[in-house]
């Protein structure tokens, strides 16, 4: 698309605005958790010449080395400013959060152009200024959301974050260069396109799923669901999955299944469990996108219950028909309502690679940001198209739902100013947690409150008693 200042101008500005609102307070939040371990004592991390030996040692020896564009951000961080000051590393996890919110704006109207586009009848077109309020509301309601938090204040989460970004990017790029008009416009975008995917790649694995992504968006949205076009576009479709077996193959190790099995060796749940308490945990996500209240967050979340067959325990099996329920839905509804379609299926491939067999921690509120962004285009775009009312109106509705969850968000990031808040928290909304107790007690231990700091690692082996940690 055509950048113009005078209608994209505004919708960019009202987003810094937020994301600034929102976030202005957690400068001076300190490294939590595992910041400490995959950053601050990572002596590779610690780069004070900014030269190719120090560059070299970054991306061999950075924690999870896989992960070397989001590595090479934290040495650079810590090149300019250190670690004593906390400010330029919230800086620059705000900034990403930033180019991120503009890049669900850019996707939000690319692809509201394009549904356009393939309307039968004038009157059933948003036209370009409607459009560019459709995807300013996803985009704002994206950014202002607490469940983003983690991907935010939470420095070492920057691979998530640089991840979906670059991710976006990459999907940008496609579709700009698809609907290029020139030969030259269309090779810059396609040249720039797996550059983007390969830096997303760099942050974090999720951003393995893209080929797959693109090859549904150009189904769903320039071929409008033609069964021809998969007839005689096969390979084309197959060439996106060979992709992603390739790329698996280049990042994991010689023997990929062997830390896929024994890795469940340290867990209290084997993979066939992990795979059915995950469609719990899938409604739980969305029930904190619905609900994102304080309260309701969490660091350190504990599944009190772990799926041991389909029926147990019931919410397992309930969890289940839900999941296929709303897949069964996008499916048979594609051909009338594309964008929600699309939307949907979006959710769950963004979630595939952390919510299935992998060896995983069950639930964490960072895995929601890349899934999140479909889900706010198309409750946008839904909302714009089937709420009959006038515009002041819709405006007054997304407004106050903004403002609602900047509120939130403020008051969410307040627990992460300090250590002692953070696990604090955490103990409190996972009592029988091992973890949480034993973070805490070490805490307390550290800052010479040994009674309440011994408590709490008592409740720890309590709880677990073969923690080894407590």
């Amino acid at each position: 698309m055509k950048f113009s200042a005078k209608l994209h101008g505004l919708p960019m500005l009202v987003i810094a605005v937020c994301v600034i609102a929102a976030y202005h307070g957690t400068l001076a939040c300190p490294f939590i958790f595992d910041d400490i371990s995959n950053i601050v004592e990572r002596p590779a991390i610690a780069m004070t010449k900014l030269d190719a030996a120090s560059i070299g040692a970054v991306l061999e020896n950075g924690q999870l080395t896989n992960r070397w564009a989001a590595n090479l951000s934290f040495a650079l961080n810590h090149y300019v400013g250190g670690f004593d000051s906390m400010r330029g590393w919230h800086i620059v996890n705000i900034a990403i959060h930033l180019l991120a919110g503009w890049l669900v704006y850019a996707l939000g109207v690319l692809t509201l152009r394009q549904v356009d586009r393939n309307e039968d009848t004038a009157d059933r077109r948003l036209g370009q200024k409607s459009i560019a309020c459709t995807g300013l509301a996803a985009a704002v309601l994206w950014v202002l959301h607490p469940l983003q938090i983690q991907s935010v204040t939470y420095i070492v989460q920057r691979m998530t974050s640089m991840a979906t970004m670059f991710y976006l990017a990459a999907l940008c790029l496609y579709i700009v260069g698809r609907r290029a008009t020139s030969r030259r416009r269309q090779g810059i975008c396609f040249a720039l396109m797996p550059l983007a995917w390969l830096l997303a790649l760099g942050c974090k694995e999720i951003a393995i799923t893209l080929p797959v992504v693109i090859v549904i968006y150009e189904w769903f949205f320039f071929q409008k669901l033609s069964r021809g076009w998969i007839t005689r576009r096969l390979g084309f479709c197959i060439i996106p999955l060979a992709v992603m077996v390739v790329i698996g193959i280049i990042f994991l190790p010689d023997e990929p299944l062997r830390p896929l099995v024994e890795g469940y060796k340290s867990r209290d749940f084997n993979m066939a469990q992990r795979v059915m308490t995950e469609w719990r945990v899938i409604v739980f996500y969305l029930s904190l996108l619905l609900l994102p209240l304080p309260q309701r967050l969490n660091l350190d979340h504990h599944c009190e219950v772990i799926s041991q067959s389909i029926f147990a325990p019931p919410s397992t099996v309930v969890s289940l028909l839900f999941i296929l329920g709303l897949l069964a839905g996008a499916c048979v509804a594609a051909r009338r309502y594309p964008l929600p379609a699309f939307c949907v299926l979006w959710f769950f491939i963004s979630l595939a690679l952390e919510s299935t067999v992998i060896n995983l921690e069950l639930v964490f509120e960072h895995r929601m940001y890349l899934p999140t962004v479909g889900i706010m285009i198309g409750v946008a775009w839904t909302f714009r198209r089937y709420v009959p009312t006038v515009a002041a109106v819709r405006w007054a509705v997304v407004t106050c739902i903004a403002a609602l969850l900047c509120i939130a968000t403020i008051e969410r990031n307040r627990v992460w100013t300090s250590n002692e808040r953070m696990w604090t928290d955490c103990a409190e909304k996972s009592p029988n947690k091992s973890r949480s107790q034993n973070n805490l007690g070490k805490y307390l231990a550290s800052k010479g409150d040994l009674e309440n700091g011994l408590i709490r690692l008592q409740q720890a082996l309590d709880n677990k008693p073969d923690y080894p940690e407590a």
